[in-house]
Formats: structure tokens, sequence, C-alpha cells
């Protein structure tokens, strides 16, 4: 939903290209643009939070910790409306105009601790003695890749955007669901260990689709 509100405030699509996967918003998607224009909005930050983990957020609403994801529309870098999914697929407008700074993930940055937690988690995994197949989580997480190469995109949505979501998106839902399968350690150590490497990469990808889904100055 970020890319699709953030390609029709900047002009490369229009309120008719969003596609009916996104779901309804209270009041129309047309209202939540004229809110967007009238609040003099220009840019569009994804969060993806989870318990525990505020990053420097302190206007996230409850809400969206419970949901797991919210959408803030950002003035200045200020977010002046958040955007969460609530029940029946419907995108709910929460005010935040009195909410400080929220920093955005640069691309390169997000990237290169994706590629650098990979490398750490396979180096890791490698060290323990744990037990890798799971008949089950491999074909959750077949369904999930394949309903994320379902999703609909922008047409001018940045190759750059693309390629970094194209490589977290799998990698988050591989952790997701390696994080609710038993533990693989022999060893309470191993147990440790292993749940450790998924949380790390887990949380590298994590704020690699945050930096994929948000707004960038282009020069």
């Amino acid at each position: 939903m970020a890319v699709w509100v953030d390609a029709v405030l900047t002009g490369t699509a229009a309120p008719d290209d969003l596609p009916a996967s996104l779901g309804a918003a209270r009041g129309g998607w047309i209202d939540v643009l004229a809110t967007a224009r009238r609040e003099h909005v220009d840019g569009v930050c994804l969060r993806l939070p989870r318990p525990g983990d505020s990053r420097g957020i302190t206007a996230l609403p409850r809400r969206a910790t419970e949901e797991g994801a919210a959408v803030a529309l950002t003035r200045d870098g200020r977010p002046v409306l958040w955007l969460i999914r609530g029940p029946h697929g419907i995108w709910d407008q929460i005010d935040c105009a009195s909410a400080g700074a929220m920093p955005v993930h640069e691309l390169q940055d997000a990237d290169r601790r994706l590629r650098r937690a990979l490398l750490d988690a396979v180096n890791d995994l490698e060290s323990l003695d744990v037990v890798v197949s799971d008949a089950e989580g491999q074909r959750a997480l077949a369904s999930a890749t394949d309903a994320w190469e379902g999703l609909d995109f922008p047409y001018a949505f940045p190759g750059d955007q693309r390629r970094l979501l194209a490589r977290a998106v799998p990698l988050f839902l591989a952790t997701g669901i390696s994080r609710m399968r038993p533990d693989a350690g022999v060893t309470l150590h191993e147990s440790v260990a292993h749940r450790h490497a998924l949380d790390d990469l887990g949380d590298a990808a994590r704020a690699a689709i945050e930096a994929g889904c948000s707004s960038h100055p282009r020069r």
C-alpha cells in the first residue's frame, strides 16, 4: 500500500490505478489522498513494528504494533497521518500531527546491513548442529513467497527499491516461519544461537522492507 500511495502522491500513478488488493480505506482512498494533499504530505514511510522494538518511534500508535504494520504520511520527515489496516482489510486514518521526526532507512545502508546479516547468519547456522529439513516450513514459505510474487507494483516503481524488496521479503518470511517452528538446536546453547541468528537476519530484512517501501528523494 505504501508504494501505491507514494506513487499517486508523486504523480507516477493515478488514483484509478490503485489495485483492489489494497483493500478499502475508511472514507475512501480519495479522502485519504485529499487529506494528504491538504496536509502537504511529501513522503510515505512504512513501519513494521514488533513488541519491544521502538527504534525511536515515539508516536507509533499502539494498534500498529498489534497489527504489525503501519504507513505514515509525512511532511518534512514528520508523520502527520498514520494508515493502519484494521478488521476486514479496511485502512483507518489516525492523526499524528504532533509527532516528532521519523528517520527513513537509506536504501544502500539497508542493503549493506541485509547482506552482512545474511552472511553472518549463514556462518553461524553452519557452525551449529541443527535440523535444517522442515517440509511443513518449506511449504509455508513457498506459499508466502508465491503471494509476494503476485503483488502489483506501480509501473514506475524504482528498480533499486524493487530489487531490495526481492531480496528482503523472502528472508523476512523465512525467518518468521523458522521462529514459529520448534527449536532446531540439540543443546540449549545451539537453540539460543539459532534463534539469535534468525532474529538478527529478520531485523535486517524488516529494515530493508521498510526502506524499500518508503519514499526516497530522487536526484
